[in-house]
């Protein structure tokens, strides 16, 4: 994944110097490169070490830097109203459980039956 995701950080490196505008290297960013380091991440998250993800969090870095130059982290994702990876990944987890967790869901039949909770079961 890390492998696929450089490769596609060189291509933005590559239109850069050809001149595609911020706008345009920021969309390239969030439809080719991003999605390459979220797929399936609901699955496999939960069991990053926290290095892990310190090296997908650092392909976020070089890419930006890649679009904005010598701009701190903080500041390119605000620019561009991006988000960290992890946090990203926090998010995209919890929207697909919540869905997962409706009535009406295909995967819904998956899911534990609901229990109820109360202090007689604990006494």
């Amino acid at each position: 994944m890390l492998s696929k995701a450089s490769k596609r950080i060189h291509f933005l490196k590559l239109l850069r110097r050809a001149g595609v505008s911020t706008a345009d290297l920021v969309t390239y960013y969030s439809a080719v490169i991003r999605p390459t380091v979220e797929y399936a991440c609901p699955v496999w998250h939960s069991s990053l070490t926290v290095k892990q993800s310190e090296d997908i969090e650092r392909l976020q870095k070089r890419a930006l830097r890649c679009i904005v130059g010598d701009v701190t982290y903080k500041e390119a994702r605000s620019m561009f109203e991006l988000s960290t990876l992890a946090d990203r990944r926090e998010e995209l987890m919890r929207r697909f459980f919540d869905q997962l967790k409706r009535p009406d869901s295909c995967l819904a039949h998956l899911m534990p039956a609901k229990r109820e909770l109360s202090l007689i079961n604990y006494l």
